[in-house]
């Protein structure tokens, strides 16, 4: 798979999706450790500081110097300002050819813009790699409240997401698991299925505490 994914980075931009254990962290290693083996230069961000961290990278707010901006034209205004750092991020861009942002069910649409003006105002001809599963964790929003609660907008809600062209890649293995009727069950929760036949193979699982002697 990690061959088929290069492959396809050599001409698109690539999001890698699937549900937990089918290796997603794991194979986007491998490609990282690929590209810096032969000397091409990564940027590895996440959507958080913390998910930055696994893979050896920073926050994309960090890196694109968002500062607190919500939207593009915050984003404007706030640029008149740090023409110095914005110097130096587009030298980083120029340079790079594999840009990668782990966790983007949590990046919400203004953000994805964003991240597309970022690119469209440097020099950047890398190919960017997006990773994650929008049935996880969706965007932080700012305000919650019962209307906007289940209206997410998502990153591929975006313009941006349209005009990146990703070839979309879904793994659909556990690698955690041998049990295959367990981890379809999983699979079908995961996009919201529950059936009689389901819920009672999940009650068949129920185990009844054991009092301590």
């Amino acid at each position: 798979m990690k061959d088929q994914i290069l492959e396809i980075l050599s001409r698109s931009n690539v999001f890698l999706t699937g549900g937990g254990g089918v290796g997603k962290s794991y194979l986007t290693a491998s490609i990282i450790r690929h590209y810096k083996e032969n000397f091409k230069n990564v940027v590895i961000l996440g959507s958080t500081g913390i998910s930055a961290v696994s893979l050896g990278g920073v926050s994309l707010h960090s890196f694109f110097k968002f500062g607190y901006c919500k939207d593009y034209e915050e984003l404007r205004r706030l640029d008149y300002r740090q023409k110095d750092k914005l110097s130096k991020l587009r030298n980083m861009l120029d340079a790079c050819d594999l840009l990668v942002i782990d966790e983007i069910s949590m990046v919400s649409s203004n953000v994805m813009e964003m991240i597309r003006y970022r690119l469209l105002t440097s020099k950047f001809k890398g190919r960017v790699l997006i990773v994650g599963d929008f049935y996880q964790l969706p965007p932080v929003q700012k305000e919650q409240n019962e209307s906007k609660l289940f209206n997410f907008l998502y990153a591929f809600n975006s313009s941006a997401w349209e005009d990146m062209k990703f070839t979309n890649i879904e793994l659909l293995v556990s690698k955690r698991t041998n049990d295959l009727k367990f981890y379809k069950i999983l699979s079908r929760l995961r996009v919201g299925e529950l059936d009689d036949e389901m819920m009672a193979y999940i009650e068949s699982l129920r185990v009844d505490a054991i009092e301590p002697d």
